[in-house]
């Protein structure tokens, strides 16, 4: 869950502290909204732990943050080796890459 990551001591902290600074009811009117990126793969609801995919979809923040963003929070093997982008980015909660998915960066 969210409190037992935020719990938890780690490289990461500046974000728990982002956590740390939401109410409950705050964090659960974040979660109504559901920011999560949508992917084939999913993320796992902060919520329930239950694993929610949409298999016709792929956000292109996904594996989308700066190169040297910290990801190690993301799902291990599934994390693409780079954060996502958004609220969820380096989090146990992120949505998962897409097996063959390739990111083109444009300059």
């Amino acid at each position: 869950t969210a409190a037992a990551w935020i719990a938890t001591s780690g490289s990461n902290d500046t974000q728990k502290d982002i956590f740390r600074r939401y109410s409950a009811e705050s964090l659960g009117e974040i979660a109504a909204v559901n920011c999560h990126l949508r992917g084939k793969r999913g993320y796992t609801d902060e919520t329930t732990g239950d694993l929610v995919a949409y298999p016709h979809v792929v956000s292109p923040a996904i594996d989308a943050a700066a190169p040297a963003a910290p990801y190690r929070n993301e799902p291990f093997g599934m994390n693409g080796h780079r954060a996502n982008l958004g609220f969820y980015g380096n989090t146990p909660w992120a949505t998962r890459t897409t097996p063959g998915r390739t990111l083109i960066l444009l300059r």
